[in-house]
């Protein structure tokens, strides 16, 4: 997505697929925030006809999948914030390793 050859600021390109998501499903979508991305998610369609034109949408997203965390089945789709850290951008000094991370396997030494 772009607007003049521009690449399009994530809350733009989340506005745009919850439009997007609730034409295609007819439900009402809900737009969460996080440091790194934006998450736009709709309530599980029901209906071949309507999986298909959701997975249309999805298509556009950064990522997407589904979740069930709040008791109601919900597909969901996210856009980046331009504002997230490079996936390449060293680690900060306080992030926290892995558990387990540089520590012997078992039987190694």
């Amino acid at each position: 997505m772009s607007l003049g050859g521009s690449v399009m600021p994530a809350r733009l390109r989340a506005a745009e697929l919850r439009t997007d998501m609730e034409r295609a499903t007819g439900s009402a979508a809900e737009i969460d925030e996080y440091p790194t991305h934006l998450r736009v998610s709709v309530p599980a369609p029901v209906g071949e006809e309507i999986w298909q034109a959701l997975l249309g949408v999805l298509a556009s997203a950064d990522r997407w999948g589904s979740s069930d965390a709040s008791g109601q089945v919900r597909v969901w789709a996210s856009v980046t914030s331009e504002t997230a850290p490079l996936a390449s951008a060293p680690p900060s000094p306080t992030t926290r390793p892995r558990r387990g991370a540089g520590l012997p396997g078992r039987g190694q030494r």
